[in-house]
């Protein structure tokens, strides 16, 4: 499904509010998927693009919020490993 909204022209880095997504909000649909701890989604909003230097509303990076606690290994691997891709460009 997110491939199909991504196809439409959504902004994969567009904020979250509670009109659009309930409650709780993150910030960006990449925050989102790490709090949440849907893997594939973070290994998917990744491989596409999504932003991991927008913080979300609780000031935090995505590479901030994997290094806190409860968030799964994989995830923080995902989140890490896109971080140094991004450095070494």
């Amino acid at each position: 499904m997110m491939a199909r909204v991504l196809e439409l022209g959504a902004d994969i880095n567009e904020g979250d509010d509670m009109l659009k997504m309930g409650y709780p909000t993150y910030g960006t649909p990449l925050l989102r998927a790490i709090k949440i701890g849907e893997t594939e989604a973070v290994r998917f909003l990744l491989d596409r693009g999504a932003s991991i230097t927008k913080p979300g509303y609780d000031g935090l990076t995505p590479l901030e919020v994997v290094r806190g606690e409860g968030v799964a290994r994989e995830i923080r691997e995902l989140v890490e490993t896109a971080v140094e891709k991004e450095r070494i460009k």
